[in-house]
C-alpha cells in the first residue's frame, strides 16, 4: 500500500504485458496490451517491474503514454533490456 501523503494510492496501478520493443537508444519505449482506460490527464505516470530482468520496487518515470497504441516512452534508463511478456 502507497499511503505516503495520506492517499492509497494502490486502486490506480494498473496491470499491462509488454508486446513490443523499441529499440532505438538513448529512449526506452515500448508497447502493452490493455491500457486503453488509462487516466492520460495526470501526466504523471510511473512503471514497476513485476516480472523478468528488471524487477525490482524502484518506480520508473514515464514521458509519455499513447493509449491508442499502448506505446509508452520511460525518461529513464533501465538496467537490462525490456523483453516482450
Amino acid at each position: 500500500t502507497q499511503t505516503g501523503c495520506g492517499v492509497n494510492a494502490d486502486p490506480l496501478w494498473q496491470s499491462a504485458s509488454v508486446t513490443a520493443v523499441n529499440t532505438d537508444e538513448p529512449k526506452v519505449t515500448y508497447q502493452v496490451d490493455d491500457i486503453v482506460s488509462l487516466n492520460t490527464r495526470t501526466h504523471r505516470w510511473r512503471v514497476r517491474w513485476v516480472s523478468g530482468n528488471n524487477v525490482s520496487a524502484r518506480l520508473y518515470q514515464i514521458e509519455a503514454v499513447d493509449t491508442a497504441s499502448g506505446q509508452i516512452t520511460q525518461i529513464e534508463p533501465l538496467p537490462f533490456a525490456v523483453e516482450p511478456g
